[in-house]
């Protein structure tokens, strides 16, 4: 199935404004950079919800030790942690006391992104005021299903089955 990406417009809720406070923040640190938050914490704004953590994609990097992030995020690990596809470093925002996944990711667009999330869950995002999302059932970002195909990595899709 073809996948079919959409946008829709930015809320107006007090959790839209800290996703885009901490891609604004980012972005200013790091001119010309793409940058988008994706996953559960976008999803959770849409639904209403609190998110536990913020996941903040770097686009078109391998490496994100070199990303400069504001004086208020602390490294609450000692070393970035390397994935299959992908760099993290793990903050805590002081001012909010919030956490913040910085990821680098080496994919250059928003729906190759969120292709590679696992089990079709949270396939949502968002950049500078609009969503963008993967509609595989024609039903929307509200219908989130649980996709098991072999074609994705195995061990990221069973290390989130246990986590739920």
């Amino acid at each position: 199935m073809d996948r079919v990406l959409r946008t829709i417009p930015m809320p107006d809720s007090d959790q839209a404004r800290v996703i885009q406070g901490l891609i604004n923040s980012i972005v200013a640190l790091n001119p010309g950079e793409f940058v988008a938050c994706a996953g559960g914490a976008v999803r959770d704004m849409l639904i209403g919800v609190p998110a536990k953590d913020y996941d903040i994609f770097i686009f078109n990097r391998y490496d994100v030790n070199d990303i400069q992030v504001p004086d208020n995020f602390v490294q609450i690990t000692g070393e970035s942690t390397r994935y299959t596809v992908s760099m993290v470093r793990k903050f805590q925002v002081n001012d909010f006391e919030l956490a913040v996944d910085i990821i680098a990711t080496p994919f250059s667009t928003i729906d190759l992104l969120l292709e590679s999330f696992d089990w079709n869950i949270c396939r949502v995002a968002m950049t500078f005021g609009d969503f963008v999302f993967v509609d595989e059932s024609g039903e929307g970002v509200f219908q989130l299903e649980y996709n098991i195909n072999s074609s994705i990595k195995p061990s990221a899709s069973l290390e989130r089955m246990y986590r739920f």
